[in-house]
């Protein structure tokens, strides 16, 4: 469909997967980095998988994703065989305690994936335990409070976290189950002040208008809201230093 914005290409994929997913949404850095004026790096789309234990909901899912993957090829948003399944037995997600099950991800890296609009890095559809699923209870359990933002093919939705953070120019870290899963956190995040755009640095260094927490060399700051150790909420946000703090 000539003409379509990066939004509608998103959309058009969600509603494509809510065909065998109905409860489908996409979450985190696409519309996270739209709000951002950020090209996407890729996309990411949360599913409900019921099932006994996850390898019952890995298998079912492993089934349904076949449907998925029928319908993307058929919308033109995938190639033939450019799908790959894999169950989420990562150590850092047991320690993380999330209910994640599997994830299908699917390469989108040339102009015939998507004549309209390119991103280079795959679209994922990441399966998450049906119990307690829900768009609003996934995206106020992301990492980074600038990350909980989603789609639902309907209406964007924003908690009010992150747009608490993204007036104030902070990157608040909500949580911690484990020292490994901070660290992955603090990585994601170290890559994500990277990327942020010139327009969105905010005040230089040292000037006095910044918020009281610890000043990265694009304008923004870092902060915890929870013990790195405990994962209990600090009393008060506190400052990180970053390595790439000048």
């Amino acid at each position: 469909m000539p003409g379509r914005t990066k939004e509608e290409w998103a959309i058009d994929v969600l509603h494509t997967v809510q065909e065998e997913f109905p409860d489908a949404f996409i979450g985190g850095g696409f519309f996270r980095d739209i709000e951002l004026d950020m090209p996407p790096n890729d996309l990411d789309i949360f599913i409900g998988q019921e099932g006994t234990d996850q390898q019952q909901q890995y298998s079912q899912f492993n089934g349904r994703i076949r449907a998925v993957n029928k319908a993307l090829r058929k919308a033109g948003h995938i190639k033939h065989g450019g799908a790959h399944m894999s169950p989420f037995y990562n150590q850092l997600f047991v320690e993380d305690d999330r209910p994640l099950v599997g994830v299908a991800v699917y390469k989108c890296d040339s102009d015939d994936d998507q004549p309209n609009y390119v991103i280079k890095n795959p679209i994922q559809i990441i399966a998450m335990s049906a119990d307690g699923f829900s768009l609003d209870k996934i995206i106020s359990d992301f990492d980074i409070g600038i990350c909980q933002i989603a789609h639902d093919g309907k209406q964007l939705r924003k908690t009010a976290r992150f747009d608490d953070d993204v007036a104030l120019k902070r990157l608040v870290v909500t949580r911690s189950r484990s020292f490994p899963c901070f660290r992955r956190t603090m990585s994601r995040l170290e890559k994500l002040l990277d990327r942020l755009p010139p327009e969105h640095n905010g005040a230089p260094l040292g000037d006095a208008s910044l918020p009281q927490g610890m000043g990265t060399p694009n304008g923004w700051t870092v902060w915890l809201d929870v013990n790195v150790v405990t994962g209990k909420k600090l009393p008060a946000p506190q400052e990180w230093r970053m390595r790439n703090v000048l």
